[in-house]
């Protein structure tokens, strides 16, 4: 589902709001507008021209104490850094056309990657080509101001076709974890401090020219954790080893080459949790055991082989959030704290035997879901200090349409932001919450019929 961007919400909603007022206070028990917070307009100024013909920066990102941006001028793409005090200066050039035997030819996905920066310390990691070395690894460092390729892992004009996702990469004692290949392998785990020399592969895990499918990394306590499949186990559940230039299996879950596929990794209590399969109960819920030595199944929420299959697994200080499937086939709120091996269901309000749970999320120590039924789709919130549920919003009291009900991944300030559609009359509803009935009110509904924006913490 797709959101909307706050900073453009007054400019939409100033033609709507009377329409919107009057669409809200027909609606039984809905809570008010809510007026957006305020903002303060700050001046702007023009840093430096520069492109006079057409000007357009892409890929802001900030870095220590300086921001970077990418402009295309002519046929390159120049990296820029400015200062707070200073106007832009150009530190690096991705040209998108180089001279091949005297003759131009475009370059295979040019420029670089900085919006998927990984930015650890003073140094920001980016996917960039100069045209000659292909997609490689490299670092900005705003310490120095300059920008340069760490490593050419894939040599000979081949790209390493580095990943920087959030499931492949992780930051630990100021190391960048990644995946790549150098073209005699396929994607594999690699480490870089930002040195030449300190980039290397961790081992090639399927053992093949195949990939190993690294992903889901993790850190926890002082190893990186993450799956990966070679063709003996199948896909399990691995980790880097204690010196952090290797890699090693955790537990080969499911015997043989099928491979249990864990997902989700999540740390919450200080415990790292995760979904896997096995051939006796199915896909459940497990976790990293005390000792760190090997993994142990939480309890079987589904019983027998059929599978609870959780999924949205999140930390809400301390407890662990999921969605998993009951005896009954339906989806339910479940919940796992501390060192106890156990898991369970939070107990539902009562809503019929086909209520089932939809989005979940945390705000401080609140699980806030969804929870649908014939009814509708209404807004609850589960306490685990208390161990209570209750409802945050009946958004459409008196609607039985399944309404169209989704969060954000935004929570900022303590609150979270969620987004709803009114089937009857198009009408998209953005609102936000703090966990409590008191502290979830509805910001106000826009753009009828229209397309759908993306909300961004900017």
């Amino acid at each position: 589902m797709m959101f909307w961007n706050p900073r453009r919400l007054v400019s939409q909603a100033t033609a709507r709001t009377r329409t919107a007022k009057r669409s809200l206070s027909r609606r039984r028990g809905l809570a008010a507008l809510e007026a957006l917070e305020g903002r303060q307009l700050l001046n702007s100024n023009l840093l430096l021209d520069i492109n006079r013909a057409a000007s357009n920066p892409q890929a802001l990102i900030s870095v220590g104490s300086s921001r970077y941006f990418l402009q295309q001028e002519g046929t390159d793409i120049n990296l820029y850094r400015s200062l707070s005090n200073g106007a832009p200066t150009s530190i690096a050039t991705f040209p998108t056309v180089v001279s091949v035997g005297g003759s131009p030819q475009s370059v295979f996905q040019p420029g670089a990657e900085l919006e998927n920066a990984r930015i650890v310390g003073t140094r920001a990691y980016f996917v960039g080509n100069d045209g000659t070395n292909g997609r490689e690894l490299w670092m900005l460092d705003d310490s120095t101001g300059q920008a340069q390729m760490v490593k050419n892992i894939n040599p000979g004009g081949e790209s390493a076709l580095v990943r920087l996702a959030d499931s492949t990469t992780a930051v630990l004692n100021n190391v960048l974890y990644f995946t790549a290949t150098d073209g005699a392998t396929g994607y594999e785990l690699y480490r870089s401090d930002g040195t030449t020399n300190g980039t290397f592969s961790l081992g090639n895990i399927n053992g093949t020219i195949e990939d190993s499918r690294v992903g889901n990394l993790t850190v926890f306590g002082n190893r990186v954790y993450f799956t990966a499949e070679n063709p003996a186990t199948g896909r399990e559940l691995y980790r880097t080893n204690a010196n952090g230039n290797g890699v090693e299996l955790v537990s080969d879950i499911y015997a043989g080459s099928t491979g249990s596929d864990p997902a989700e990794l999540t740390v919450s209590g200080g415990v790292l949790y995760f979904s896997a399969k096995h051939p006796t109960v199915g896909r459940e819920l497990w976790r990293l055991n005390s000792a760190a030595t090997g993994v142990e199944l939480m309890t079987d929420l589904r019983t027998g082989t059929a599978s609870s299959d959780p999924i949205s697994l999140v930390d809400a200080g301390g407890t662990l959030g999921y969605s998993a499937l009951d005896n009954g086939n339906v989806r339910r709120l479940g919940i796992s704290q501390g060192t106890d091996v156990s898991s369970r269901f939070v107990t539902q309000p009562i809503l019929g035997p086909t209520a089932f749970l939809g989005s979940l999320a945390a705000v401080g120590t609140d699980l806030v879901h969804t929870v649908s039924s014939p009814l509708g789709t209404d807004l609850w919130v589960y306490h685990a200090a208390t161990d209570t549920t209750e409802q945050l919003l009946d958004l459409f009291p008196d609607s039985s349409t399944t309404l169209q009900l989704g969060f954000t991944t935004l929570t900022t300030g303590g609150r979270l932001y969620f987004a709803a559609i009114d089937p009857a009359t198009s009408l998209q509803y953005l609102g936000a919450t703090n966990g409590s009935p008191a502290g979830t009110a509805v910001l106000g509904a826009f753009n009828p019929g229209g397309t759908r924006g993306q909300l961004a913490d900017q």
